[in-house]
């Protein structure tokens, strides 16, 4: 008989080590026959042979997430008028099969057998701290009937949003909440409510992991919702009898009309969502590669004599056949918030890396970077706490003019004088709408957000 000792929990990071660890009660055991299944289609991801070891010698081992890494993908998708969109590449359901191979009078036989096809599990595309996945618990981040569950985000609460940026959530859900929705609630500046927006989640019992585009500019083309007089506004998901199911998400909202330049860059971060920011002050290098020909400057002419010269034009002595274009940029963040600037650092680690253009279509760049020094407030008395960041376009795309970034233009109040001439000459310093953003006014955000 098989004994399980050790397995994943039901829903487990994929870049974490998730092992199966199990044994049989059979002393002639010569190796365990192992069968990975993909439980939507019954396909057979992996067929593997497990040897006992000398040190356990009546069972075996293995990792799952070194079998099912390759078979998840990142999800995102833009598109405004879609509030919810229900994503499948992202997590995967898999099952197991052990069966014992047994020495019988010199033959390799089959024994006992184990499975888990009645009790799935699942891998989200998504990696945790070693300490924090020491102590990981799936209802942290999987919507659950007894508790708040998280969106699968870092990024601070109270984040700052205007009206062309780029805000996406996502979620993970197993369909033992019913009748999940998500709530957004606008708030004036003395923390009254001006509007309240509910949305049913669809196929709940088909999907797992949801977007959600919560962008004020996404909100105003699904919901009509206008944010002339909104200071704030939440999101969470809450069940039929309009319960908290998540941890309230918190934008602070101001509009944009003059002339700062923005570039929203998106980014999967480390537990399978996309975070974005909106650096500033985009300063665009064009690199190009040329093939060229050399030639011989002597060619025949009209009256076939040799000449380098035709027609009063010289021959030329080097011709371009082929070119490619290049484009990098460099990019300003606004005055960060030390836990801004941690969240950051996820920016670095990514796997993928878009930039949005005017028309809202994702760009995938690469991050040039290579290291990042984590800002610190405190440690820059005399100097503003704001990094930079430098992309490079796929070759071929390169955005019309400063528009290809962005079809509008911010207004950003500007801060005091004092730090407008510490910061002089640096792009995109003196222009942040919140210079103690870790600091909140009651008056301005109501009781319920101080």
């Amino acid at each position: 008989m098989i004994t399980i000792l050790k397995r994943p929990s039901k829903y487990s990071p994929v870049y974490n080590p998730s092992y199966w660890q199990f044994k049989t009660d059979k002393s002639n055991i010569l190796s365990f026959k192992l069968r990975v299944i993909d439980h939507s289609n019954a396909g057979i991801i992996s067929t593997q042979l497990l040897y006992p070891t000398p040190k356990f010698i009546s069972g075996s081992y293995f990792d799952i997430s070194k079998i099912m890494l390759n078979y998840l993908t990142w999800e995102i998708n833009n598109d405004p008028v879609k509030l919810i969109v229900p994503l499948s590449k992202s997590v995967k359901a898999y099952t197991v099969e052990i069966t014992e191979q047994l020495l019988v009078e010199g033959n390799i036989v089959d024994g006992d057998s184990w499975n888990n096809a009645s009790d799935p599990c699942f891998v989200w595309r998504s990696e945790l701290g070693r300490i924090e996945f020491n102590s990981y618990s799936q209802v942290k981040y999987l919507i659950n009937p007894t508790g708040l569950s998280s969106f699968l985000t870092n990024a601070p609460n109270f984040k700052l949003t205007t009206d062309i940026s780029a805000e996406h959530l996502y979620f993970l859900q197993d369909n033992s909440v019913p009748d999940l929705k998500v709530r957004i609630r606008t708030y004036s500046g003395n923390g009254i409510l001006i509007k309240t927006e509910i949305e049913s989640i669809p196929s709940l019992d088909q999907f797992k992991m949801f977007r959600l585009n919560i962008s004020p500019k996404a909100l105003n083309e699904y919901f009509n919702l206008k944010f002339d007089n909104v200071k704030y506004y939440t999101v969470d998901l809450v069940d039929g009898l309009f319960n908290p199911k998540t941890t309230e998400r918190v934008y602070l909202y101001e509009k944009s009309n003059c002339s700062l330049e923005y570039v929203n860059v998106l980014w999967e971060n480390r537990l399978g969502g996309f975070d974005s920011y909106s650096f500033v002050a985009p300063s665009d290098q064009i690199d190009v590669a040329r093939t060229i020909l050399k030639k011989n400057i002597y060619q025949l002419d009209s009256n076939d004599v040799y000449t380098d010269i035709r027609d009063q034009v010289y021959n030329p002595s080097e011709v371009i056949i082929n070119s490619s274009q290049e484009l990098s940029t460099k990019l300003h963040s606004l005055q960060l918030t030390d836990a801004e600037g941690l969240w950051l650092a996820e920016l670095y680690s990514s796997k993928q890396v878009f930039v949005e253009l005017g028309d809202g279509a994702l760009v995938p760049v690469m991050l040039m970077n290579n290291s990042y020094q984590i800002p610190r407030t405190k440690y820059r008395k005399n100097e503003p706490n704001t990094i930079s960041i430098d992309i490079k376009m796929g070759e071929g795309i390169i955005p019309a003019k400063a528009q290809g970034y962005s079809d509008r233009k911010g207004n950003i109040d500007f801060i005091d004088s004092q730090m407008n001439s510490i910061g002089s000459g640096l792009p995109g310093w003196g222009i942040n709408p919140h210079t103690q953003p870790s600091e909140y006014d009651d008056s301005d955000y109501g009781p319920d957000y101080a």
